[in-house]
């Protein structure tokens, strides 16, 4: 049979994957009773599959020779077990092997063979169909599934470990080499003939099933997997010639091995498979589950552990606080050891077969392993390193026996074990970046003494010597790691070199030879970090898919992890290879030998494929290719193609629609049709997906109705195609609509801006719509003000310098106003005063310092009536091109600059998030203003020109008073240096932080707004019309709950600039005057406001979305 590349799995019917086993954060209550009720007392069903030398033709009649001589499994009951009704129809399988397949037959009786699907990796069990489920290691993860329905249409999956667990299902995976076919006893989707029933066979070849099995090939003599055979059939009528399920009923879960409950995905169940090459005519014996009782234990307290976690979100510490009552032991089980791990815990259970130690071992991800007693050493250093470290040794120490191979076990001393623990923990101590490694990362990436299958040597002391001299003055994992690996290889003498002895080569061996090769450069590597506390691990490719070889390198942790090639130094950073694009192909390879691993201490369930062992299932790994898959100018997006289809209901008929992409702002992106009727399946609009986006909405308009779905932007990239349900979507909102209508027009044929109230989610979104055209509609002049520092409104030109501080790790950039000193001299001169005080301090990283020159050369130089409005337009061109957040705008001046932060600060406080001013005198200003600004002043002790160092002591003083009797306000600091004149020796310079701690107050609960002889009409949220402003006037309101109070004056007129982030506009709001009530009601959010509110500001955190004129 063929598979097509392409994958149609839509991400809504993921969640059927789930069925029954979907739950709250992957836990559910009863676990316990449910395992002890209905689980345990089922004995998994066995089955001896033989070799077979005779060939088998692949026509699904099973009708071959060899099948002749393999047995039928017994038949398939109710899922839940035999105590439920019998299925109404037979179903039984067989099963055989060879040196190249494993084959499977099934024989489905059914008087109405039908079936709809015939796209590969659809839903298949919403059709009836056969299931396989493979766990070839018997330990619960990984494992297979197979679904294929009478058409002979295939589903395979590959499934990390169970749902329940928090499994994923990998529908990406492929089972190349698979053959399939159907024999249908009958005449299929025919309902006026009776039928027999369907027969299938199916050919998995080894190569590909025993990438997760314990070795590669086939299994050997006596091997075990566990499997689970299972049959969704649906109760059916048919209308006028076409099957049609009976709506409302469910569907029947026939299985060969009983599981208890509704849910296959809980592998422990599932059948023994035992493969012999003996032939028929010798009697073979399947053997049981080794040591089932203690298993079983381990599944008690896995299954009382999920329980204990469902009530108090943790994990039991102690068997105690299971409450697991009596236990029968002895000689079955002996006691259940319960250990904490960094990921959760562990239980292991002991038990013996004859004289021989063996243990059951389960972890709370369900892993479920056989495995050996620990050896004495074992046990000695677990021991020990709880003496000399308390809880974190043990823990440590436990996890890296626990994962220990069975070889180091028996080969490792304790003393070994423990100089390399205590080395790993003096490092986290030391070094800065170890200390904030998480302990689950350290642990499984600083800790382990190995990395692959290589020679065990005693490195880290070593390499703490040489590598602590290489990181010193490091700050971060990421220098450490390129320091060593930019002077590590040239100290040790070590590089690059074919002639190396062999791929695996321990440190010490390559160190004795001067020569290695990928796999030997890159354990150094990641010992020398790990011998500084960086986390690091192998990664590498099997098999490039594009070329001959293989290659391995080093990947490192900071926060994230970022590889880099081992004696490769790149001083342009992390993430820079050779191989980058070699990577980014070979990964898009389905082929498991081209797909990138990395390594791992911890069990995975997955294994790192060594070139020089392709057996060797012994480490343990992670497959990472998805983080190679795009080359490196791609690296922010996971796919570049969405294609979409929209249909009626899940499963149901296409419909034609315009489909819109709107970015996370609101822009449309793009748009297209969608395809309906005779048009091809796999005929569908495409997009072109945009880089770093948080969120999609994907919108559909058909039959004059819009219907719209928000996304991640994770899954759409993640998906190549996505399927829509019209019955799943959400109406767009009229008011959204309308806005959207209104700006598609050009601005000049808008007319007034819609006012339908709006709801609080469509106000958001309306004004991140508003937003986005004003930023398209004054991007050219912002931008072009910005290239030529300079800004001209009427008659009068403002212009500056500006200097950037590094790049900022949020993007966004604050914004430092600072404001020169001079006066009343010629231009000239204040040229000179403003280029002398620029660049006088060093700003925070992300800073941008924007020194404007006066435009005046009077002594009110920063006071003159137009000013307010320059420095409106320096900061919207900022915000809108310059990449500043409106928040962290701060403004400082000295001497006749301090004048003028005296001046603006007040009146424009607004705008700010703090302000300083240095030197400077208020002339006749008053702090009434600065209630919600942090204000700081400095001044010389001896500046006692126009009294300023008086001066500014009662400013200060009367900022304290106003504090005193207004807590919450009017936060403020007066320093003054003793003995200094005006010039403060740049000791102001210390106010740079203080304001940096501070970000603007957009909706304060009080405001105090005083006019000064240059007036304002609005004022955080108050707004007055321009005709009715009068200098000096104070206008004082509060807000407490959903009443707002005009404190000041006893008569007047204003309009209340409302937003949620100030009271819930979807109560009512009550307005009070000179103690009374003077509107009491609710006011509706408009867009008009909105629009009113940008049109006055270009500053989208101030924008309010209600407008309430009141009058006293």
């Amino acid at each position: 049979m063929s598979h097509p590349l392409s994958k149609t799995f839509s991400h809504i019917l993921m969640a059927m994957l789930c069925g029954l086993a979907a739950v709250p954060d992957g836990l559910c209550a009863g676990d316990s009773s449910t395992w002890l009720n209905l689980m345990q007392p089922i004995t998994p069903r066995s089955y001896l599959c033989r070799h077979t030398s005779k060939p088998i033709i692949m026509d699904g009649k099973l009708d071959d020779a060899a099948w002749a001589a393999a047995p039928w499994t017994e038949d398939f009951q109710d899922i839940r077990g035999g105590s439920k009704p019998k299925p109404r129809f037979r179903t039984r399988a067989k099963m055989l092997w060879d040196d190249d397949y494993l084959y499977i037959g099934a024989e489905l009786e059914e008087p109405h063979v039908w079936g709809t699907l015939t796209n590969h990796d659809s839903v298949i069990f919403q059709d009836p169909d056969f299931e396989v489920f493979m766990d070839p290691k018997g330990e619960t993860q990984p494992y297979y599934e197979f679904e294929m329905n009478s058409l002979n249409t295939t589903w395979d999956l590959l499934l990390d470990k169970p749902y329940l667990d928090g499994g994923i299902a990998h529908n990406e995976w492929e089972i190349p080499g698979l053959k399939s076919a159907v024999h249908v006893r009958g005449i299929l989707n025919q309902p006026r003939d009776t039928d027999k029933g369907w027969t299938v066979e199916i050919a998995f070849p080894w190569k590909v099933l025993s990438e997760r099995a314990r070795h590669a090939g086939p299994p050997n003599e006596g091997e075990q997997w566990r499997m689970g055979f299972s049959r969704v059939e649906w109760q059916i009528t048919h209308t006028n010639g076409v099957y049609r399920k009976i709506p409302n009923t469910p569907e029947d879960n026939w299985v060969w091995s009983p599981q208890g409950v509704v849910d296959m995905h809980r592998p422990e169940m599932w059948g023994v498979v035992q493969f012999t090459r003996e032939p028929p005519s010798k009697k073979v014996h399947v053997a049981p589950i080794v040591g089932k009782p203690a298993r079983d234990l381990a599944l008690r307290v896995y299954y009382a552990q999920r329980d204990f976690w469902s009530t108090h979100r943790t994990w039991a510490t102690n068997l105690a606080d299971l409450r697991l009552g009596d236990i029968p032991l002895r000689p079955y089980a002996q006691t259940p050891v319960l250990e904490p791990t960094a990921d959760g815990y562990c239980c292991a259970v002991p038990f013996k077969t004859g004289e021989t130690q063996h243990v059951w071992r389960v972890r709370q991800d369900r892993l479920l392993k056989l495995d050996e007693l620990m050896p004495v050493e074992s046990d000695l250093f677990v021991a020990q390193a709880a003496k000399e470290f308390g809880d974190v040794g043990r823990r440590a120490g436990y996890f890296l026996v626990d994962n220990m191979p069975a070889l180091d076990r028996a080969k490792l001393s304790c003393d070994f074990l423990m100089e390399n623990l205590r080395l790993a923990l003096k490092a986290r101590q030391e070094f800065p970046w170890a200390k904030g490694v998480p302990e689950r990362v350290f642990f499984n990436d600083v800790l382990p003494y190995a990395s692959l299958d290589e020679p065990r040597d005693l490195w880290r002391a070593d390499f703490y010597r040489l590598g602590s001299a290489i990181v010193k003055g490091c700050t971060n994992a990421t220098q450490a790691a390129q320091a060593l690996n930019r002077d590590l290889f040239k100290k040790i003498n070590v590089h690059y070199n074919l002639a190396r002895k062999r791929n695996n080569q321990s440190p010490a061996e390559s160190i004795a030879q001067g020569k290695a090769t990928c796999t030997g450069l890159a354990i150094i590597l990641v010992d020398a970090c790990r011998a500084v506390g960086v986390p690091a691990r192998i990664a590498g490719v099997p098999k490039w898919a594009q070329k001959d070889g293989n290659h391995t390198w080093t990947e490192i942790w900071d926060g994230d992890w970022f590889f880099t090639g081992a004696d490769e130094f790149d001083a342009k950073g992390l993430n820079r290879a050779w191989f980058n694009s070699d990577a980014a192909i070979t990964v898009r390879s389905p082929d498991p030998v081209n797909q990138i691993y990395a390594s791992s201490w911890r069990r995975t369930g997955d294994y790192f494929p060594l070139a020089w062992d392709s057996r060797s299932r012994d480490v343990p790994a992670i497959n990472v290719s998805a983080r190679y898959a795009t080359p490196e100018a791609d690296t922010n997006s996971l796919a570049k193609v969405l294609h979409v289809r929209l249909r009626e209901k899940a499963d149901g008929e296409r419909l034609a629609a315009e489909v819109q992409m709107y970015g996370e702002n609101g822009e449309l992106l793009a748009r297209d049709r969608t395809r309906s009727g005779r048009a091809d399946l796999n005929d569908m609009p495409k997009f072109n997906l945009p880089h770093k986006t948080t969120s999609l909405t994907i919108r559909f308009l058909r039959a004059g109705e819009a219907r719209e779905k928000i996304m991640p932007g994770s899954v759409c990239a993640a998906s190549a195609t996505m399927d829509f349900n019209w019955s799943d979507l959400v109406p767009v909102a009229p008011g959204v609509m309308a806005v959207e209508s209104w700006l598609a027009r050009p601005a000049t044929d808008r007319g007034p801006a819609p006012d339908q109230p709006l709801s609080r989610e469509e106000a958001v979104r309306a004004k991140s719509l508003a937003w986005l055209d004003l930023e398209k509609r004054r991007a050219d002049s912002a931008a072009s003000e910005l290239a030529a520092k300079e800004i001209v409104i009427g008659d009068k030109t403002f212009k500056w310098m500006e200097k950037s501080f590094g790049g900022s790790p949020s993007g966004k950039r604050s914004l430092w106003i600072t404001l020169h000193g001079g006066g009343q001299a010629t231009a000239e001169e204040n040229d000179r005063n403003w280029r002398g005080y620029f660049g006088r301090y060093e700003f925070p990283p992300g800073s941008i310092n924007v020194a404007p020159r006066a435009p005046a050369n009077t002594w009110d130089m920063w006071h003159v009536a137009w000013v307010d409005d320059l420095f409106d337009r320096l900061i919207a061109d900022y915000v809108l091109k310059g990449g500043v957040d409106p928040n962290r705008v701060y403004l400082m001046g000295y001497s006749a600059g301090g004048d003028g932060v005296y001046q603006l600060a007040p009146r424009m406080s607004d705008r700010f998030a703090s302000a300083t001013m240095c030197a400077g005198h208020p002339n006749s200003v008053t702090p009434d203003g600065l209630r919600n600004l942090p204000f700081f002043l400095y001044m010389g002790g001896d500046d006692s020109a126009y009294n300023r160092n008086v001066v500014v002591r009662e400013f200060s003083a009367k900022m304290d008073t106003l504090q005193a009797s207004d807590p919450a306000g009017y936060l403020h600091r007066l320093t003054v240096y003793p003995g200094l004149p005006h010039g403060m020796q740049n000791r102001e310079a210390e106010a740079i932080p203080r304001m940096a701690t501070h970000s603007r107050t957009n909706w304060p609960k009080r405001v105090v707004w005083k006019q000064d002889d240059v007036t304002h009409t609005r004022f955080y949220w108050l707004e007055r019309p321009a005709n009715a402003v009068k200098p000096y006037e104070i206008y004082a309101a509060h807000v407490e709950g959903q009443t707002i109070t005009i404190e000041t004056p006893a008569t007047g007129n204003m309009t209340l600039r409302l937003s949620d982030e100030l009271i819930d506009l979807d109560k009512t709001v009550r307005i009070v005057a000179r103690g009374r009530t003077i509107f009491e009601g609710k006011i509706s959010r408009s867009f008009a406001a909105i629009e009113q509110s940008l049109s006055e500001r270009e500053d989208p955190n101030t924008v309010a979305t209600a407008l309430l004129k009141v009058s006293w």
